[in-house]
């Protein structure tokens, strides 16, 4: 507490109090003392009687006085710079009681407080259990305008805050307060508490930066409306900054500020923050992001906890691809990578993407390109239901592509999926039938017929057969069953017939043409 504060707290209570501070000071102790020769440290109170006040005594920086001493007495305190308060004799004996109750309730305070940090307690405990017994409000903040812990209840005459801390982020207006206070008063940068008077809710607000490296990433704000602040309310601060500054930097994955606070709003993106939101935070944290991108999520076929995910997973991904960011949620990683203007994975990021996939085991979903940040969160989603017909499929290989299964996606947002076989074209249960009693592979021919895009060279190619193999199957096909391969809306049910099939069996096939051409080159175009 400074000494200007407990002057000012006991002039309201006792009157006729006097005081004066020349050097106002913090302080963190107080001391019934006798006459000594010994010198009190500067952030200790001395309480004396005025008839301990005697010409020897070794003035101490901060004194209070129980009555008023000699002319002369006050005189010598003057000359020395002494901070002091004289308390009126017939008030003084309850002045002493309320100054040492004073400290030792905040004694006590400080106490708990550095338990509950020693502890790791939740920094919004925290921050609430200090506001309940000092009549302070506390609230912690990124650079981006983040709410990351406060008091509760929070109250405070000011609509901006309140609504602030109801949604979570700072609006424009706050962010810009806070931008442009050090530039109106020409303030230093440093990572010491200062105290500010707001004139919007007539109260005293004491900041702290959370800093590294020179940059800040953070604010602490402790409000009251007096300027009364708890005597070890700057330690105290100082101790949260170094704890906020532990969350928001994760020194195991994450390397920089500027990098952490860039993996917190893709976090929250993922989490399902608004538009809004994210686009004023982007702003206030002036980060960027590439104009076109992807979401990639990496999963195990299996459940295999977070742990091999946290200790083993993202040190290889971080080791492959060091400047991408990487999220840890529900049992997936997490990425997003730069991409062309038409969509293309660079070559060389694609090919290591396919040796880590079947190095580490992994299944990996591709969504769709986008270019807003705040599209992350739909396209996320894209990526976790492509997975989820990945771990049901039979294919070989690791990496899917949500475009090329999103009619596995469609299909799998079905409630009702008892209709599916009945929606097949009926030529599919035939052929099987035929294939089993004559012993011909007839289903596989046309399948992989329709799969080509209706192209015979692909199909002799793929199943290693000669051309006119495939002619006269396709024929056979023709002649059996009466189709019309040249009746447009014939080779559309045939197609999805074989994708719902297909999707019934587990047997999922790709949208693209076969073999699987991964998205990072142009696709061939198709012909007889």
């Amino acid at each position: 507490m400074l000494f200007s504060s407990l002057s000012q707290l006991l002039a309201d209570r006792y009157p006729g109090t006097v005081s004066s501070y020349p050097l106002d000071c913090e302080l963190s102790h107080v001391s019934i003392l006798e006459a000594s020769s010994s010198v009190l440290p500067p952030d200790q109170l001395g309480i004396y009687t005025k008839t301990e006040l005697t010409d020897d005594l070794p003035l101490p920086l901060c004194l209070f006085c129980a009555g008023f001493p000699s002319r002369q007495l006050i005189d010598r305190l003057v000359a020395n710079g002494t901070n002091y308060i004289l308390v009126p004799e017939n008030s003084s004996h309850e002045a002493v009681v309320f100054i040492l109750s004073l400290f030792q309730k905040q004694q006590s305070l400080y106490a708990d407080l550095m338990y509950m940090l020693a502890s790791e307690e939740n920094l919004g405990t925290v921050l609430s259990e200090f506001s309940n017994r000092s009549g302070c409000q506390m609230l912690a903040v990124d650079i981006s305008g983040k709410v990351l812990a406060h008091s509760t209840p929070f109250l405070v005459d000011h609509p901006h805050w309140q609504y602030s801390v109801q949604v979570g982020y700072l609006d424009d207006y706050l962010i810009e307060y806070i931008l442009s206070f050090r530039r109106k008063n020409n303030l230093e940068v440093h990572p010491r508490p200062f105290v500010l008077y707001c004139d919007h809710m007539k109260m005293y607000i004491k900041a702290i930066r959370v800093m590294t490296n020179m940059e800040i990433v953070g604010y602490i704000f402790m409000g009251c409306h007096s300027d009364a602040f708890p005597h070890f309310s700057d330690t105290f601060m100082i101790l949260l900054a170094k704890k906020l500054l532990d969350m928001l930097i994760n020194r195991r994955s994450y390397p920089t500020a500027h990098f952490n606070l860039y993996h917190n709003i893709l976090t929250d993106i993922i989490c399902g923050a608004t538009e809004d939101e994210i686009t004023r935070r982007i702003a206030a944290a002036r980060i960027t992001f590439p104009p076109q991108m992807r979401v990639v999520v990496l999963q195990t076929n299996y459940f295999v906890g977070n742990k091999y995910l946290q200790d083993t997973l993202i040190p290889k991904v971080s080791a492959v691809f060091p400047g991408t960011p990487k999220l840890l949620k529900d049992g997936a990683l997490i990425l997003f990578f730069e991409v062309s203007e038409a969509g293309s994975i660079p070559p060389e990021v694609y090919q290591r993407l396919q040796q880590l996939a079947n190095d580490s085991k992994v299944l990996v979903g591709i969504s769709n390109v986008f270019q807003k940040p705040s599209d992350l969160y739909s396209h996320y989603q894209q990526s976790l239901q492509v997975l989820s017909i990945a771990k049901r499929s039979r294919e070989q290989h690791r990496i899917f592509f949500f475009s090329d299964y999103a009619f596995y996606v469609l299909i799998d947002s079905l409630e009702d999926k008892s209709v599916l076989p009945h929606c097949l074209h009926p030529i599919l249960p035939k052929l099987e039938t035929y294939d089993t009693e004559k012993n011909t592979e007839l289903y596989k021919t046309l399948k992989v017929y329709v799969q080509t895009g209706y192209s015979k060279n692909l199909t002799a190619d793929l199943m290693f057969l000669h051309r006119n193999t495939v002619n006269y199957r396709i024929q056979q096909i023709t002649d059996l069953f009466s189709l019309d391969f040249s009746d447009h809306t014939l080779l559309f049910k045939l197609q999805y017939s074989f994708y719902i099939d297909s999707y019934l069996k587990n047997q999922y096939i790709s949208m693209t043409s076969c073999p699987k051409q991964p998205e990072y080159e142009p696709k061939k175009q198709m012909s007889e």
